[in-house]
Order: structure tokens, then C-alpha cells, then sequence
């Protein structure tokens, strides 16, 4: 669905696991924390973060968007218009996520 990227409700994170080396088990590399999303600056700092790492491909940062739109429907909640819809206060993230019926735990 998203590529290398995983939902883990434990965490309430998205967690990209790959190999590095052929041969190499698959092992998680790097996790975005959703209830730090509370904004769309917060959000694009992630992607340009993780955008970045040197063993980032252009196809994980596409997959990773994908996933943080599916979650929080973007447009409709974050940016949507060419404005910012979020007061960027810490706990907007949960609330949007409770509002649209997604699992957070």
C-alpha cells in the first residue's frame, strides 16, 4: 500500500523498514511520530528530514506522502486552499485523526 512504510499502532507512527546491503534483512530505519504532525510545517519538515537521508529513494518520499495523506487527508485538514487550516497545537493531530475515525490509540 505504502511501499517500505508501515502504520504501527503502537506507536501511532509510520515506520519505514528496508535493507541496506543486498543480502541484508530488513530492519526500521526511521519513524514519524503522527501526533507531532500538527501542522504543515511539521509535516513537510518530515518529508524534507527524511528526504535527506542518503538511503532515502525518491519512490519511499512519494509513498511516504501517500501515507500521510491517506491518514490525515491533507488537503481537508492541513493545507488545503493554499492556507494553513491547523492552529499547530500540539494535540491537533490526535483530533483530526479521532474526527476522521482513524484508530489512535
Amino acid at each position: 500500500m505504502w511501499g517500505n512504510w508501515r502504520f504501527d499502532r503502537e506507536k501511532n507512527s509510520l515506520i519505514i523498514s528496508k535493507s541496506l546491503c543486498p543480502g541484508e534483512e530488513e530492519r526500521d530505519l526511521y519513524e514519524v511520530a503522527l501526533e507531532r504532525c500538527n501542522s504543515s510545517a511539521a509535516i513537510l519538515d518530515w518529508i524534507i528530514q527524511i528526504s535527506q537521508k542518503l538511503w532515502i529513494t525518491r519512490e519511499d518520499i512519494g509513498h511516504l506522502v501517500e501515507a500521510l495523506d491517506d491518514i490525515f487527508t491533507l488537503q481537508s485538514n492541513f493545507c488545503g486552499s493554499e492556507y494553513e487550516h491547523s492552529d499547530g497545537t500540539p494535540g491537533y493531530a490526535k483530533s483530526i485523526l479521532e474526527k476522521i475515525g482513524f484508530k489512535y490509540t
